[in-house]
């Protein structure tokens, strides 16, 4: 992975600051552990003197990235934004229906998006006084070799204690769909 890669996820960003961070304290221990254990003699000074040079330019490095990262936005933060890590998923969600006026997601059965997407949407519409565009791709309720295999996935990966089965996938895509025309209803007006 390269390192912009790494850089474009925010929770990656955070746990790379987190590692820089303990290694920075780690080094200053150690500096001061040498410092305090060893007598003026010239092997304990050369790694004195390595370690401080390492520390230096590990702290340089750290206040110049949180520098950069403060003062000045990536160009390429819309299409490095289009491939999100799992745990950057629903921030990155939110965010984009508090701010956009288009809004295409491809989902399975879209509880989620039904939850916390589709609400959002509709203050940000309602507040902004300005229609938003959705488009939701979702499963098709008619194919069931379709929804059989994500009835087996959910079964495999299942962490909500839900007994997944056809039906069940089959209302909760309805429900989707449900609650999208009835979004619809209540805020358009049709000639």
């Amino acid at each position: 992975m390269s390192v912009t890669g790494i850089m474009s996820s925010p929770s990656q960003r955070r746990l790379l600051l987190l590692i820089w961070v303990v290694l920075i304290v780690a080094l200053g221990a150690a500096i001061l552990l040498v410092f305090v254990l060893t007598k003026d003699a010239r092997g304990p000074n050369l790694i004195l003197n390595f370690l401080l040079a390492f520390e230096t330019s590990a702290t340089f490095a750290l206040a110049a990235t949180v520098f950069l990262s403060y003062y000045f936005k990536d160009p390429f933060d819309i299409e490095s934004s289009s491939i999100l890590l799992p745990q950057d998923i629903g921030r990155s969600l939110d965010a984009l229906a508090q701010s956009g006026a288009n809004y295409r997601i491809f989902v399975r059965t879209g509880r989620h998006f039904r939850a916390s997407i589709l609400p959002a949407l509709v203050r940000t519409a309602s507040q902004n006084r300005s229609p938003v565009r959705v488009e939701v791709v979702l499963l098709d309720i008619r194919d069931e070799i379709i929804c059989n295999r994500y009835v087996d996935y959910r079964r495999a990966a299942s962490f909500d204690k839900k007994e997944w089965d056809l039906e069940y996938v089959r209302v909760e895509i309805l429900a989707t769909i449900l609650c999208l025309a009835r979004a619809v209803k209540r805020f358009c007006k049709f000639a």
